[in-house]
Parts: C-alpha cells; structure tokens; sequence
C-alpha cells in the first residue's frame, strides 16, 4: 500500500494482513492498594537499564502476603547510576530504607540478598499509582505494637548485651579471685566466730565459785541440832 494511501482495513496496517492478539500482552485491570502499611515480600530484585538508557536502576517487585490484599504487587526502582545526582541520592536512600528493614545493617553487595527478604511496606497514591514511601522492619512494627519505640527497643537490647558479660564474669569467678572486699570481711566473719564458740564452751564448763556460794548456803540452812558442838 502506498504512503498516505487507506482502504479502511485493519489488515493493512499488517504485514500477513491480519492482527494475532496474542502476540501482545495486553493490559490488566490495574488496581491500586489503599494507602497504608503492608506487609510483602521480595519476589525480584533486578538490576538494569532505566527507561531513558541514560543510567541503571535496581527494579524491586514485592507482593502483599497477609491481609485482604494478599496477592497483589507493588513495585519500586532505585536509582543506582543516573545524570542527576539527586536522583542517585534520592534512590540510595530509599534503598537505605529497604535493606535496615530486611537484612538489617548488613553490607549490601549482591541483588540475590533482598529476595524472599520481608518487611513493611507504607504505600501512598501518587499521579493514580502506588509508590512506596518508606519501608519497616517487621520488629519494629511488632515493638510499636508493644508500646515501645524503635530508640527504647535499641536501647534495651544494649543494655542486655552489657549484662550478658558481668553474668558470666560472675559465674565463672574462681574462688581464689574473689573480690578485694569479701576477702576484708572473711577474717573478720572468722574472728566473729571464734568469739561466739568461746561465749558458749565459757557457759557449758561448771564454775567452781558456784558450788561454793551452794554449800555455804546449805551449812547455814542447817537445824542446830545437826551442829555437832549445839548437842547437849
């Protein structure tokens, strides 16, 4: 067919002169999630090209595991290498964001690392699609359940790391490693002792002054005509 030319068939604009739907993916009903928090997990985790050629992204897809909208998808790029710095800051970030809440404060060298990889999701509407504005991790969630905030919780698992040690310490000290302080006490425990065995052995032993003090009293008590010099 010539250029500029139209006969008012479909099948001309093809080259075997008909349209195969399917050699095309066509297009699903798109619906968007609520804005809210999810809990997901990583399915893909791809580096590639972005869509301009001019630079790379990281193109992360996650899906909905619980709730009334499990089963469905979100998506996110990060800017890995773009002409605009802010993109690149921007992009790294939110990859930030993602790695604290699914492998934690782990060096982050290989894509492989976020799959199967959990977290909470807070999804926004955005130009009538969903965007992930940030991520959480799943303890994090379960602490403000609780009541208690990221800092307390950070803070109690510090300070249980600082007791694990002095327990230790002090189930494993040796007997003759005792501390300076008990060792002061101990002669003075012992001279203490020595005292209160010497009260008791003084008060189990007979005085001899007492049975004395208990005859004269029984020579005096006596009838006169006991006395042999008062019988007539």
């Amino acid at each position: 067919m010539a250029q500029g030319e139209f006969t008012g068939k479909i099948g001309n604009f093809f080259v075997d002169g008909s349209f195969d739907p399917n050699s095309v993916e066509t297009i699903s009903n798109h619906e968007l999630l609520p804005a809210g928090d999810y809990p997901v997990m990583v399915e893909s985790s791809e580096v590639k090209p972005n869509k301009k050629k001019t630079g790379h992204i990281l193109a992360v897809q996650f899906e909905v595991v619980d709730g009334p909208k499990k089963g469905k998808k979100l998506f996110a790029n990060f800017n890995l290498a773009n002409p605009s710095e802010v993109a690149v800051k921007i992009g790294l970030k939110e990859l930030g964001a993602l790695c604290k809440a699914t492998i934690g404060g782990a060096l982050f060298t290989d894509e492989a690392q976020l799959l199967q990889q959990s977290c909470i999701a807070c999804v926004k509407i955005k130009d009538n699609e969903n965007s992930i504005r940030t991520y959480k991790s799943v303890a994090e969630v379960q602490a403000a359940g609780r009541g208690v905030r990221p800092q307390q919780m950070q803070q109690q698992q510090q300070q249980m790391q600082q007791a694990q040690p002095q327990q230790v310490q002090q189930m494993q000290y040796p007997q003759s490693q005792q501390p300076v302080q008990q060792q002061q006490q101990m002669p003075q425990q012992q001279q203490s002792q020595a005292a209160h065995d010497a009260n008791v052995q003084q008060q189990v032993q007979p005085n001899p002054l007492v049975g004395l003090q208990h005859a004269s009293q029984q020579s005096i008590t006596q009838q006169p005509n006991d006395v042999p010099w008062a019988k007539k």
